[in-house]
């Protein structure tokens, strides 16, 4: 099951990760499978007040996709260095000095 978060999180991956390449007359079948199962997420996000689980067959055909796996990665990795940045402005000693009254430190 994909949380909204995550099936947001999703949608601005797949925006974001768009080619500027003409589009093809015909998707290829792999490539139908992958947007119908996106659209199938995306469509009951959106329109329902609670999360809905993803089919078994989506989330197979999801899971299989390169491209998928491709984004879920770069997002792991800008989620990674969001972190580290966030350690760089509220390292160790910054935080204990924080913790103790010594202010923000920055």
């Amino acid at each position: 099951m994909l949380s909204e978060g995550a099936a947001a999180s999703l949608l601005l991956l797949i925006f974001c990760q768009a080619d500027a390449r003409p589009l093809a007359n015909q998707l290829s079948e792999e490539d139908e499978k992958v947007t119908k199962c996106i659209t199938e997420i995306l469509a009951d996000t959106l329109s329902k007040p609670s999360p809905v689980p993803v089919t078994s067959e989506c989330m197979k055909i999801l899971q299989e996709d390169e491209r998928v796996l491709a984004m879920l990665h770069h997002q792991h990795l800008l989620t990674e260095l969001e972190d580290l940045a966030h350690q760089g402005k509220w390292g160790w000693p910054r935080l204990a000095a924080y913790r103790r009254g010594g202010g923000a430190g920055c």
